[in-house]
């Protein structure tokens, strides 16, 4: 829902090409974490795409910031 001064956070696996048809293979950004992928071996590497998306009707137009924690743990 980006009405009033909501903003929604996404983010997409792109190494295993999960991010097309964008938007709408994006996973939400909420404050329980999120799984990007699993299992990653040793040395892999996994890019992803984050996507911000701002309101539609704002009522507030001061600069706003997100901060994005990407946390990585063995199993």
């Amino acid at each position: 829902d980006t009405t009033g001064n909501n903003y929604m956070h996404k983010f997409c696996n792109d190494t295993d090409d999960e991010c097309d048809p964008a938007p709408t293979n994006y996973t939400a950004l909420t404050t329980i974490p999120q799984t990007l992928k699993t299992p990653v071996a040793n040395a892999e590497t996994v890019a992803f795409q984050l996507e911000i998306t701002t309101p539609t009707t704002p009522t507030d137009f001061s600069e706003q910031s997100a901060a994005v924690t990407v946390q990585a743990s063995a199993i």
